[in-house]
């Protein structure tokens, strides 16, 4: 295992840690979930669909196409038809999106 994913999953880890004394949704970040989802899905060299990204979220569909629509905006996602499937709609990083996160990553376990 990288140490990014490695990281990745300690990272998921604390969260599932605090939630477990915290109420969670005082930390709630969706927009950062869907991130890290989509990192993770670009390091195991996999695709995700919104369907998924939405429930990984736990996000109801509507607010996860929403946040999804503002990550766009920001160029740090894109989404495109799932070429054996065209009822599917799939997302990944952007270059600029996947840079940001490699560049958080390297920061983060540098740190850890």
């Amino acid at each position: 295992i990288s140490a990014r994913r490695l990281a990745l999953t300690k990272l998921r880890g604390v969260r599932r840690l605090r939630s477990r004394f915290l109420p969670a949704h005082l930390f709630a970040d969706p927009s950062w979930d869907m991130l890290l989802d989509l990192y993770d899905a670009e390091l195991a060299a996999t695709q995700i669909s919104v369907t998924l990204l939405s429930a990984s979220s736990s996000l109801p569909l509507t607010t996860a196409l929403r946040r999804l629509d503002v990550l766009e905006e920001e160029k740090l996602v894109s989404r495109f038809e799932d070429p054996s499937d065209r009822r599917k709609t799939l997302v990944r990083l952007t270059g600029e999106g996947l840079d940001a996160m490699e560049k958080f990553f390297t920061h983060y376990v540098a740190q850890v």
